[in-house]
């Protein structure tokens, strides 16, 4: 039988370019190390202007990781710049737990959603499966621009969520009421 090679030499990520976009030196040399030995073309930003000026000089990524909590604008103000101009998936990245901070990112722009700290392997494998279904052209997401009365299904619960803003000017979600599905 003819050896089938090493899966450990298998690049998954071949010729797919990865922006990293994290105020945290370590979370980007993290994920920047880990993706390139996956085979992934690793781009990094420590800011939104940062990522935006990526964005506009080199060639389009396949993936953006993008953090919520930057210094310079919030993640939902890169993320909305970002719909603007194109439809490459995001994955959020952030500190914030808060449920409805994730359902408001899911959403609006995000095709998934990890919160820190984060096992990397973990973060690599949802990149994957995002590309992977992309690929396949199963993954879509647009800006439908910020809605004021947002309903979704996320795990058999009907919810339905109020956009408004904080008093500082931040774009947050209240939920409104969780409503339970019947499985059929």
């Amino acid at each position: 039988m003819e050896n089938q090679g090493d899966w450990s030499e298998i690049k998954v990520g071949q010729g797919k370019r990865i922006l990293v976009v994290d105020d945290d030196t370590t979370v980007r040399l993290t994920l920047d190390h880990y993706l390139q030995w996956d085979g992934y073309e690793v781009f990094l930003a420590g800011d939104g202007r940062e990522a935006l000026s990526i964005m506009q000089t080199e060639a389009e990524p396949d993936l953006i990781i993008l953090d919520l909590s930057l210094p310079d604008r919030d993640g939902f103000a890169v993320a909305h710049e970002i719909r603007k101009r194109s439809n490459v998936p995001i994955v959020a990245l952030s500190a914030i737990t808060e449920t409805d901070t994730k359902i408001g990112a899911l959403i609006e722009f995000a095709h998934d959603y990890v919160t820190k700290p984060f096992h990397v392997e973990e973060v690599a494998t949802r990149v994957y499966r995002i590309l992977a279904e992309s690929a396949k052209g199963g993954i879509q997401k647009s800006d439908a621009g910020l809605r004021n009365d947002a309903n979704c299904k996320l795990g058999g619960i009907a919810q339905s969520a109020v956009v408004d803003r904080s008093p500082d000017g931040h774009r947050r979600y209240n939920s409104k009421s969780q409503i339970p599905l019947a499985h059929i």
